[in-house]
């Protein structure tokens, strides 16, 4: 290949690469009026002087030094969202119940000491991809909606994720990647929702509740999983069956087990 082929080639797999980087403004939440309102264009430094579209690049950073993180009570649009990407600190984004956002991708704690919060309580989606922890701290919670997005989780060793589904639906049929790193600090919590998966991976929910990953109203002995042939789908819920927890430490033995799950049915079945 010739020196001017070559040249081609780099110049087009680097516009593919930023093509979504570098489309539109670089918005950045400064909460100037305090009121937290995503759709106040006051509270966003740019060079359009309103809200985030949906060819925007999105930067909030160290929001419980600026009176709060933006609050979404309507249609929100982004390219893609950056929460605690620029440094240390603490950072939350919260999509209200009766917000609904739509973006490329969202990605939480791009920086080793930032802290970054996400609440849903309505819906979002993101066609690219979810990043949980990709250096930081990073803690997403489901108390409803529905979430329709690719989602990875805990990117660098180092990083830390947390995954709760108070209710709602999780669906991440396009792709759910956990770290390949058994070591990583990973909790998926899921209450009264319900994580949806591609194919059959039940193998996969069991392995990572023995990991101690996945846990069902903060054990793993309350996850359920199941399989349908017809959508390909894995579903993945919890069932709190016993007062004080299924997967409380019955025998006081100081772990919770199998042996806790036999005295539990033996308890349920007299």
């Amino acid at each position: 290949m010739n020196k001017a082929a070559k040249k081609s080639v780099l110049v087009f797999i680097f516009i593919a690469f930023t093509s979504h980087l570098c489309q539109g403004s670089d918005m950045v939440w400064t909460n100037d009026d305090m009121d937290n309102d995503w759709h106040n264009d006051w509270n966003w430094i740019n060079g359009a002087g309103t809200e985030p579209t949906e060819t925007d690049n999105v930067w909030i950073d160290n929001t419980d030094a600026i009176g709060g993180g933006p609050v979404i009570t309507g249609d929100a649009r982004a390219n893609i969202i950056f929460l605690g990407a620029n440094g240390a600190g603490s950072t939350q984004l919260t999509v209200a119940a009766q917000g609904d956002v739509t973006a490329f991708e969202l990605g939480l704690s791009d920086h080793p000491q930032a802290v970054a919060v996400y609440n849903q309580y309505g819906n979002a989606s993101f066609t690219s991809v979810l990043n949980i922890g990709v250096m930081g701290e990073a803690m997403v919670n489901i108390y409803g909606g529905t979430l329709v997005s690719p989602i990875s989780l805990a990117k660098a060793i180092s990083s830390k994720a947390r995954f709760n589904i108070y209710d709602g639906t999780v669906d991440a049929t396009a792709g759910f990647t956990m770290p390949a790193d058994t070591k990583c600090n990973v909790v998926i919590n899921i209450e009264a929702g319900n994580l949806i998966l591609s194919g059959n991976v039940i193998e996969d929910v069991e392995f990572w509740a023995a990991n101690g990953w996945l846990t069902g109203y903060g054990s793993p002995l309350n996850i359920c999983v199941s399989y349908d042939e017809q959508t390909d789908r894995t579903s993945v819920y919890s069932v709190n069956v016993y007062s004080h927890g299924i997967g409380a430490d019955i025998n006081k033995d100081g772990m919770v087990n199998l042996e806790d799950l036999a005295i539990l049915m033996e308890e349920l079945i007299l």
